[in-house]
């Protein structure tokens, strides 16, 4: 249960305004383009201490579905896993950091009213609200 100072947030409606690229550009991986929006180089997450001539490209990411994978930490997901895993924070607050940055309002998640299955007709009803 979310308290008062604790929102839930719109996941998906924050993926679709923050792409892969934004975080990227934020992590300043250092990336190169690879055909049919991929990029590929050293991963982020775990190389960052490793000098830069270590020539290690494990690291791919999709900019039109922004996804990416890390095929020697085996990491993997979305840009908002990036970036919490970059951060090292958990994805809430990852999140509200990652949309502060960008300078982006968090759009709260609407709640949806309980709905129940008729276990006789198959069809969907809705629980009325009560006060």
């Amino acid at each position: 249960m979310a308290t008062p100072s604790r929102r839930l947030l719109d996941y998906a409606a924050i993926r679709a305004r923050i792409s892969i690229a934004d975080v990227l550009a934020i992590i300043n991986a250092g990336l190169i383009h690879a055909p049919a929006s991929q990029c590929r180089g050293r991963c982020p997450l775990h190389e960052r201490d490793q000098p830069v001539d270590c020539g290690s490209t494990c690291f791919s990411a999709n900019l039109q579905r922004s996804l990416f994978k890390c095929f020697r930490c085996g990491a993997q997901g979305n840009q908002l896993d990036l970036w919490r895993l970059y951060t090292k924070l958990p994805l809430y607050q990852a999140t509200l950091d990652l949309c502060q940055r960008l300078h982006i309002t968090p759009p709260p998640r609407r709640t949806v009213e309980p709905e129940s299955r008729n276990s006789k007709t198959g069809q969907t009803v809705t629980t009325p609200r009560q006060n």
